[in-house]
């Protein structure tokens, strides 16, 4: 029997039972969730175990079955690959499956040869709920790993090196990136999100380092670009991204179970890329731009600690938040002395000689240029701390 993934509605919301404890992992093996992730049962913090890949922070595992909490007209598909060996062996989507609740089984793959041991990675391509300015719970539970009654859980492949931590927007998060045809006019859809494909994964991969990513589009650092409450610089504080509060006291805010533990995942560098969004309201909302940004390093600083460098990011669909990224990074390097902090500079890439743009955004070609253009500067940043 082909092992299999059981999920429930990416629009349910866990309801741990309490004093339940997740079921260990079989002896002798183990599984690794390498993003934020929520584990049922323990409060909301559990910690990034390390095996499935992408933004796992819309992604709980080992947890009972959840409860129906969203609205199924907000609803918005997510798109994963599988990778068996570092290689794509298969894609699945939550497209088809009822907007109202239930628990689906997904094949992950069949054929392999039961003598070796194969390593296998289930990729998120899409971000937390796509291109959405109403926020519900979007996320997929895992409740189980299925197989023939002879499989086993081996023990993980040692961690990488280096951990790197992705904050950004629509250019981070690969959107429209794999669009076809890819022009300014292409019809962006989840489907043509290929978050594996994007910037930031490609510069993982080339430096081996386990990241995290959190990125939406439409969603800026002070205010959005096209309407919606929920800002980026209060998901960052989250586990489960689209997982907030809907309740008229505190609406588009975080609740205290869904806050991330950020002692649990220590990053040695830290790219940002924040103000695309903001500035479609320059100048009006570059106060709070200032004040949200460096609010936001100082905390991210502070609780990372003094051994952790932050790139700054700006462009490449704008360059009119650059001046701000300047004045957030002298501001912080005066508030927290020793701070490591460096320009990382994109804002060239869709200047059209590194490929084209696909509905203004970064086609995948442009993004391998620009994951060709960080890795060195970011490598050297690394190098230097070790």
């Amino acid at each position: 029997e082909a092992p299999l993934l059981q999920m429930v509605a990416a629009e349910r919301v866990p309801q741990a039972r309490p004093g339940h404890r997740p079921a260990p992992a079989p002896a002798g093996g183990g599984l690794l969730l390498r993003r934020r992730v929520r584990l049922l049962g323990r409060g909301g913090r559990g910690p990034r175990l390390a095996g499935l890949r992408r933004e796992l922070r819309d992604l709980a595992a080992h947890g009972p079955r959840s409860a129906a909490y969203s609205d199924p007209e907000y609803y918005i598909a997510n798109f994963f690959n599988v990778y068996v060996d570092s290689q794509l062996h298969s894609s699945f989507d939550t497209s088809s499956w009822n907007r109202t609740g239930g628990s689906w089984r997904v094949k992950l793959f069949s054929g392999l040869d039961p003598s070796v041991t194969h390593e296998v990675a289930i990729f998120k391509n899409t971000e937390p709920q796509f291109n959405s300015k109403y926020v519900v719970p979007n996320y997929v539970t895992v409740h189980a790993f299925t197989g023939s009654s002879g499989m086993t859980l081996a023990q993980p492949s040692k961690p990488p090196r280096w951990k790197v931590e992705f904050l950004g927007d629509s250019i981070t998060a690969g959107y429209c990136n794999s669009a076809q045809p890819c022009s300014t006019s292409s019809d962006c859809t989840p489907a043509n999100q290929h978050f594996n494909e994007s910037w930031p994964a490609l510069i993982c991969s080339a430096l081996g380092a386990e990241c995290h990513v959190e990125a939406w589009s439409g969603y800026g650092m002070a205010e959005n670009c096209c309407g919606g409450k929920t800002l980026m610089s209060s998901v960052w504080l989250r586990t489960l991204g689209s997982l907030q509060a809907l309740d008229l006291m505190l609406p588009h805010q975080t609740p205290p179970e869904n806050l991330w533990d950020f002692r649990r995942w220590v990053p040695d560098a830290v790219v940002i890329n924040l103000g695309t969004n903001d500035a479609v309201s320059w100048p009006h909302v570059i106060p709070a731009y200032n004040m949200t940004y460096l609010a936001l390093l100082t905390v991210a600083a502070r609780a990372y600690g003094p051994s952790t460098h932050f790139f700054l990011a700006c462009g490449p669909m704008t360059s009119k938040y650059c001046p701000q990224v300047d004045w957030v990074m002298e501001k912080a390097r005066a508030q927290v002395p020793g701070l490591k902090i460096s320009f990382l500079n994109q804002r060239y890439y869709l200047n059209g000689s590194y490929g084209p743009a696909c509905g203004y955004h970064p086609s995948v070609r442009v993004d391998l240029a620009m994951a060709k253009g960080a890795v060195p500067v970011i490598r050297r940043a690394l190098r230097r701390k070790s």
